[in-house]
């Protein structure tokens, strides 16, 4: 069904004239003792600060920004690429600092013009579509994905998210959320194969050079992509990106599989992520995340629940170092 699940002689994926596709650039390359190198990735993470509960989204990034600040591998760099609205970006560029992390801020209309043809589309599909774009502003083949209500709680390097030339990968079933997969098969022309496991949302890495066939692919069928999206809601960014992988065979070269995640006890996110009030109160929470060799990079904080991240930092602070800080000063 698939090309072998194997790297390319060149450190990108296999599966086509050169790579997927002839699409997918590289990897990452070997260095002579046979180990990953570790180059500088580049991070997505759209930012609204306010309305509604993104009035809070400023405080979850820098306790997000010092988390990454914090467990990053001394031999490791990351870019941060943070996607604002025009108006915010001032307050965000004097709020928001790090010592190891690279700020970069972009204009989301910039990005996205045909953002301002749609002013009353949501923010929840606005974040989503800006992911999707990112491809734009990366010069790194891999985007680690992000929002704002994620933590860090574990020591990475750039290089921990992969293994035999292939990234790792979050799955659940389909048919959860068999809505998103139908709508986004629609989009696509394809099946959802709501019977199969597929990614998981954020955090997530997504491959640039698939972005850029995927943008390639909507243009050619409905003439302008990202106002086809906005106009035809529905779909979700990580739903129409693996299914569109899935349509050029690039699934199982570019991601290590359900089986293998589970088997090997890795994944993305942390395990013990919060989504309610409930999980949120449990008398453990956080501890277990931070345990060393425990499942998952980031804790999803779930902004949904409502709770405050002061809150939040208050069960994190006695784990860690340090404090974020926002317009320069500690926040808490």
């Amino acid at each position: 069904m698939y090309p072998h699940d194997v790297a390319d002689g060149r450190g990108g994926y296999a599966g086509g004239p050169g790579g997927i596709c002839g699409g997918v650039k590289r990897l990452r390359l070997l260095a002579s003792d046979n180990k990953v190198r570790d180059i500088p990735m580049e991070a997505v993470l759209p930012l609204r600060i306010s309305g509604e509960w993104s009035e809070h989204d400023l405080r979850r990034a820098s306790m997000l920004i010092f988390s990454i600040d914090h467990f990053l591998k001394a031999e490791s760099n990351i870019v941060l690429n943070l996607i604002c609205r025009p108006d915010e970006i001032d307050i965000v560029k004097s709020a928001l600092s790090a010592d190891r992390v690279k700020i970069n801020i972009v204009n989301e209309i910039d990005l996205i013009p045909e953002l301002k043809k749609f002013p009353n589309v949501g923010g929840w599909y606005k974040q989503q579509l800006l992911k999707l774009a990112s491809h734009q502003i990366v010069s790194d083949e891999e985007i680690l994905i992000l929002d704002a209500d994620l933590f860090c709680c574990r020591e990475f390097s750039t290089s921990d998210f992969f293994v035999d030339g292939k990234l790792f990968a979050d799955w659940e079933a389909r048919s959860i959320h068999s809505d998103w997969w139908n709508q986004s098969s629609k989009v696509l022309g394809v099946d959802a194969n709501l019977d199969m496991y597929g990614l998981k949302p954020t955090p997530a890495i997504l491959v640039k050079s698939v972005c850029e066939k995927l943008q390639e692919y909507l243009t050619n069928k409905y003439g302008a992509c990202w106002e086809y999206l906005l106009g035809n809601l529905g779909w979700t960014e990580f739903t129409i990106y693996n299914l569109f992988c899935d349509k050029i065979g690039a699934t199982h070269n570019i991601y290590k599989d359900k089986n293998w995640m589970f088997d090997n006890k890795k994944s993305l996110r942390s395990y013990d992520s919060f989504s309610s009030r409930e999980s949120f109160d449990r008398p453990n929470w956080p501890r277990n995340s931070f345990i060393e060799n425990k499942n998952g990079y980031f804790m999803v904080c779930n902004s949904n629940t409502r709770i405050e991240p002061l809150e939040i930092w208050q069960k994190i602070a006695p784990l860690v170092s340090g404090e974020p800080k926002l317009f320069g000063k500690k926040w808490s």
